[in-house]
């Protein structure tokens, strides 16, 4: 394989050689990826699997090529779809929204006053050490499980 593309755009790091994961972000409206290639053998059999119906969070695509001798290298490509908006309703609620968007029921803040939190994708929090020092943390900071500690030196 000589060049690697999702929705059009290549691969931070594509190396020929190198099979992955490679790991790409999309947004929760996008419910599949265009996987485009190039391999260095025109009689090739390329075969993509996973890249429709994707979830929120990771998804994982395989690329599988096969070459005419038949040598087979299996491409993997993570593709983490991001959580769906969380309606406020318009109100700066410090809870989030009803993530399927079907009212306002609210997600409780998670808090935590030890120092230590984790936060599941596109939740607010509140971390405190003591009384000493407070973080918030919007919905939406991140695309991944986020986990911060606060230590007293």
């Amino acid at each position: 394989m000589t060049d690697l593309r999702v929705d059009g755009k290549p691969l931070t790091d594509f190396a020929s050689g190198n099979t992955g994961p490679y790991l790409v972000s999309i947004s929760h409206a996008q419910t599949s990826a265009a996987i485009t290639q190039t391999t260095s053998d025109p009689n090739a059999n390329v075969q993509l699997a996973g890249n429709t119906n994707l979830v929120v969070g990771e998804n994982t695509i395989n690329v599988t090529v096969t070459s005419q001798k038949g040598t087979t290298k299996v491409y993997s490509i993570t593709v983490t779809r991001a959580a769906a908006p969380i309606n406020n309703g318009g109100g700066g609620s410090t809870g989030g929204g009803n993530p399927s968007g079907g009212g306002s029921v609210p997600t409780p803040l998670i808090t935590s006053t030890d120092g230590e939190i984790t936060l599941p994708v596109d939740r607010d929090g509140e971390l405190k050490l003591n009384d000493e020092v407070s973080v918030s943390i919007p919905s939406g900071a991140t695309y991944q499980q986020l986990t911060l500690t606060i230590e007293r030196l």
